[in-house]
């Protein structure tokens, strides 16, 4: 499953129980997806894309948003639009007045309020936002751009949804979801555009003639029972989340629904269906049920010294005050702040590690990225195998990366250079659970300039995007490089890395030691110093060293 959240906040949405509904598309094969009431778009927005997608609803301002969405000189004027947005009740009242003259301002005014209004609801927006909880307007462009991307290329129509349903095919064979308001709900408090008796009526007649196989969700009633007595009906928990939990003592309702289809499961998806809700079933009545995977916020799946692992949260105030539509790393390293942040228009990676470099570019390759999973899934952690691996001289790339990927797990504290044996039994992931660990950083890294330069090339490349953003994380300068780096940082390097950062336009943030030379170094920029605590080894936390370290701005 694509691991990516949602641009809106939407009554009815189906965030979380996209963990069962996967269950009902997963296997099933098509290439060709409709949603003729799209709403929140959470199935499409959580499953991969095929050949031909299609999304509908009958809310002309929803799907005006989705295509400026869509539209990559729109989006990025509308994110220029919300990032300089504040979130105040009387904004929220201003906003809600407002006569929008074109498809951007209609997005605008649209993408303000659903993000600011109780529970997302439209029909007459109410104030509903949480300094706390709720996102904030400089934070806004983390879900536009993403999801704006996957719009692209996707078919994007306001119909009524009969004539979604009942258009010929385009591909060989179509899946559709359909996600229609509740039949026992007060729409009048949740829905724009209110689904009367009749078009629920409507709605099975037509599911029931249709060619195309469907999953339908829905509220568990008598009502809709009898309506599709003649598909299969599966019943499903989840928890809600369009109240405010704080109105029921701190827990939310359990929601019992139906998923009606015209297909069976097959073996391995109802096993998996029963296991979720089981699951789902012994949740504490104070619990919530997990969240999808943040899309955004994935752990590297390398261990390396040096990495900012433990210091992202440090680090993300400094990129999401910086707005920027290209992203570069002239010191990728373990990629810790590229995995834990969004992905933009532009992305680039550099390293001067070619079999980093290597291993990357295999991550990146869908078929590659299959082969290496497989190969690394199989192994064994062992000193024997570790010794083994050591001595092997390979030359084709996925044998580079399957080299690499071994040693960097197994070694100590990752360290690539006379790579010494440090698994650890119960403190290090095992070699079957690092396939998930690649499968989740390549999809993240599809579609990024992966290269192998001098880091100079990267700082000085000209701006592809309307605004760069670099994170430098270059090697201490106090390091004892002849130990933790295979490729060492010189002198030399450190000053003319500053002498670059300081001509430069684009916005950096950078991450040294705390010293003096450092200090002296940057004293024309904004320094900042922050301590974390480093993880270099499989120690205790309590006998961890704390680093005392700079982030430097020039913003």
């Amino acid at each position: 499953m694509v691991n990516i959240l949602l641009p809106f906040r939407y009554a009815g949405g189906k965030y979380y129980a996209i963990r069962l509904l996967q269950a009902f598309w997963k296997d099933v094969e098509h290439d060709e997806y409709r949603e003729p009431l799209a709403g929140g778009a959470s199935v499409f927005f959580a499953k991969q894309k095929v050949k031909f997608n299609w999304l509908n609803d009958i809310d002309p301002n929803l799907m005006t948003t989705y295509k400026v969405m869509a539209d990559p000189v729109l989006r990025f004027k509308l994110v220029e639009m919300l990032s300089k947005e504040e979130a105040s009740p009387e904004r929220h009242e201003e906003v809600s007045a407002l006569s929008p003259k074109n498809e951007l301002e209609i997005a605008f005014k649209y993408y303000y309020l659903n993000r600011t209004s109780f529970s997302g609801k439209m029909r007459a927006p109410a104030w509903g936002y949480r300094p706390k909880r709720s996102l904030p307007p400089n934070r806004w462009h983390e879900r536009i751009i993403p999801c704006g991307k996957r719009l692209e290329g996707v078919k994007l129509t306001n119909l009524d949804f009969s004539e979604v349903i009942e258009v010929p095919a385009l591909g060989e064979r179509v899946l559709m979801y359909i996600d229609p308001p509740y039949y026992h709900t007060r729409q009048e408090n949740h829905y724009a555009f209110p689904f009367s008796l009749t078009d629920h009526e409507r709605l099975a007649r037509l599911l029931q003639r249709t060619g195309f196989k469907f999953f339908l969700s829905y509220d568990d009633c008598r009502e809709v029972r009898d309506l599709y007595k003649w598909a299969n009906i599966h019943e499903i928990k989840f928890f809600y989340r369009i109240d405010n939990s704080r109105n029921n003592l701190g827990k939310r309702k359990k929601g019992c629904e139906l998923v009606i289809t015209n297909y069976r499961l097959r073996n391995a998806q109802s096993a998996t269906l029963t296991k979720w809700i089981g699951e789902a079933n012994t949740f504490d009545k104070k619990e919530e049920p997990e969240k999808p995977t943040d899309y955004y916020g994935i752990m590297s799946p390398f261990r390396f010294p040096g990495s900012k692992g433990r210091a992202v949260k440090l680090i993300r105030p400094f990129w999401e005050k910086a707005y920027h539509d290209e992203y570069r790393e002239p010191f990728f390293g373990g990629g810790a702040v590229f995995f834990a942040k969004p992905r933009t228009e532009h992305d680039w990676v550099n390293d001067i590690n070619s079999e980093l470099v290597t291993t990357l570019k295999i991550m990146a390759d869908p078929l590659s990225r299959e082969e290496l999973i497989k190969r690394v899934s199989t192994e064994t952690a062992s000193k024997e195998r570790h010794d083994e691996m050591k001595n092997w001289n390979p030359t084709d790339p996925i044998d580079v990366a399957h080299r690499f990927f071994y040693l960097n797990r197994t070694s100590y504290s990752g360290i690539m250079k006379q790579p010494a044996w440090g698994y650890h039994t119960k403190k290090s992931v095992p070699p079957v659970r690092w396939g998930p660990r690649i499968d989740e950083a390549g999809q993240k890294l599809e579609g990024v300039k992966i290269t192998q330069l001098d880091f100079s090339e990267v700082i000085e490349a000209p701006p592809i995007g309307k605004s760069v953003f670099i994170f430098v994380d270059p090697p201490y300068y106090a390091a004892d490089q002849k130990r933790a780096y295979v490729n060492s940082f010189k002198i030399r390097d450190h000053y003319r890395l500053c002498e670059l950062l300081k001509k430069t336009t684009f916005k950096f943030c950078l991450t040294y030691d705390n010293c003096a030379e450092v200090n002296r170094l940057y004293s024309w920029a904004n320094i900042h110093r922050v301590s974390w605590r480093y993880h270099t080894a499989n120690a205790r936390k309590a006998s961890r060293k704390m680093g005392n370290e700079l982030i430097i701005t020039n913003y």
